[in-house]
């Protein structure tokens, strides 16, 4: 096989086979740094509405988040498309090494697909096939989509049994598998959506069966097993979300990938209350600010506002996740939520300004604000509250001095504080401190630090092994910065 001559390219290697027949690794003859893939197209009706959609798909061409098509020719009668090669995994690679998610990383990769797909659907292009195998991460770390145009080959309902393809009769929605000449695919894509976030969060799927009619049996007749049955610390909201994505009429799900993102942040069934009060999100006047009391932290208690009761009940394990989607709702380009009339919707979030889709994880935090947890002085801080925890050195434990009464000296000027925001490649979860103190939070984080320099250490505990990287970092005064720690 290898050296064998396809059009312009060699192979190198064969490297799947499925519903399009026989997939290559293949290289340019000409541009031996241009590695493609090479998928057979073995059905003629995928040939032709190939041919037809061409056009479109040429719209979505040079969008970071898909995958690209190179060539699509004839060679010998057979027709072939010369596509990217992604140095990566799939999704399900993903899930398959490492189990589940964490909910920040699955949010954050649901956000990115979410964004493909409100490009491509503006351009009136489904992609029909969302599945993990159809969702690919690079080395470094950039979500790409694969496969745009070439989904109904392999989700073809007429198959009726269960083999290399069925992993796309489990992600179909039903209105797929009879559809009508002229269905709306983009509540199909919304579906698949769905049943991938609630894979990323449990390693499960909702549905089951043996055939592709015991398949649409599970999914029409059946009652749907909530993920977070698998899962405990979904929150409600997320799960809700992720249960009205598998709706089996498509007119009860959402009707676009951004009302699927604002549902990820407001909440279908109670995340606005969760994440507070959006408008008090933006530190204006009138706004309380809360620093984590960092004598506790050290000590070994919880993190808490300085000056709270120690004796406060604990919170629900919700909570965590909770203020993790808080901060994530800025990335999800829903900047207007979080900050009230301030914010305006057509303003481009970092993640549409990246090079590329997936671009470190901590880079869409860059806009979380003044780095504060902020609320109404006449109100009391809500668990959950939107925003990030200030971080700066607790007050002496002592009794301040009494003050002379006739005095009315000026108040000592507030240090000038600057914005850190605080990642790590190639995974989330790395523990943060602060010039030798555990801040007990973990990447990616955004923290409000007194201006001036401070050691950072990032501590990454993977596999019964910990590594640890440490840098010192100068704060700017009134200014945002980004550190990605990578660990090799």
């Amino acid at each position: 096989m290898e050296n064998r001559i396809i059009g312009n390219y060699r192979v190198l290697d064969k490297i799947g086979s499925g519903g399009m027949a026989n997939v290559y690794l293949a290289v340019h003859r000409d541009i031996p740094s241009l590695h493609v893939v090479l998928k057979m197209l073995g059905d003629p009706k995928l040939v032709e509405r190939f041919k037809r959609e061409a056009d479109k798909l040429a719209c979505l061409d040079g969008h970071p988040g898909i995958c690209q098509i190179k060539n699509f020719f004839d060679h010998e009668g057979v027709f072939y498309i010369a596509m990217e090669y992604i140095d990566g995994r799939t999704i399900q690679e993903l899930i398959d090494d490492e189990g589940p998610l964490d909910l920040g990383r699955a949010l954050y990769l649901t956000r990115t697909i979410l964004d493909i797909l409100e490009a491509a659907h503006a351009r009136g292009i489904c992609h029909r096939d969302i599945k993990p195998t159809n969702i690919m991460i690079d080395r470094n770390d950039h979500l790409k989509i694969i496969d745009f145009g070439l989904a109904k080959a392999e989700s073809d309902p007429r198959l009726t049994s269960v083999g290399t393809s069925l992993g796309s009769p489990l992600f179909m929605a039903p209105e797929q598998f009879n559809p009508s000449p002229d269905q709306d695919f983009i509540p199909c894509d919304i579906y698949a959506v769905g049943i991938t976030l609630y894979f990323m969060l449990t390693g499960m799927l909702p549905f089951g069966g043996e055939n592709i009619l015991q398949i649409l049996d599970s999914k029409t007749k059946l009652p749907i097993r909530r993920p977070g049955t698998y899962n405990s610390d979904i929150p409600p909201a997320v799960e809700a979300t992720i249960m009205k994505c598998l709706a089996v009429d498509p007119r009860r799900r959402f009707p676009s990938a951004a009302a699927m993102k604002m549902a990820l942040v407001s909440g279908p069934e109670g995340m606005e209350t969760w994440l507070g009060d959006r408008a008090a999100t933006a530190a204006a006047p009138g706004t309380a600010t809360v620093a984590l009391d960092l004598h506790e932290v050290a000590g070994g208690g919880e993190a808490r506002p300085a000056g709270s009761s120690p004796g406060r009940k604990g919170l629900p394990r919700w909570i965590a996740p909770v203020a993790l989607v808080a901060v994530l709702a800025l990335a999800f380009g829903l900047k207007p939520l979080l900050f009230g009339p301030g914010g305006t919707a057509d303003e481009p979030t970092v993640m549409q300004q990246a090079d590329a889709v997936g671009q470190d994880q901590a880079s869409a935090l860059t806009e979380t604000g003044p780095g504060v947890i902020a609320a109404r002085e006449d109100a009391p801080l809500q668990a959950g509250t939107t925003g990030n925890v200030e971080f700066q050195p607790a007050a002496d434990k002592e009794s301040p001095p009494e003050q002379d009464p006739v005095r009315d000296d000026p108040p000592a000027p507030v240090p000038a504080r600057g914005e850190l925001v605080i990642g790590s490649l190639p995974a989330f979860g790395a523990r943060i401190w602060v010039d030798g103190v555990d801040t007990k939070r973990e990447t990616p984080y955004t923290l409000s630090l007194p201006e001036g320099d401070h050691v950072i250490k990032v501590v990454m505990s993977s596999g019964g092994t910990t590594s640890e990287l440490q840098e010192t970092v100068t704060v700017v005064a009134d200014q945002s910065q980004k550190k990605i720690f990578r660990f090799p």
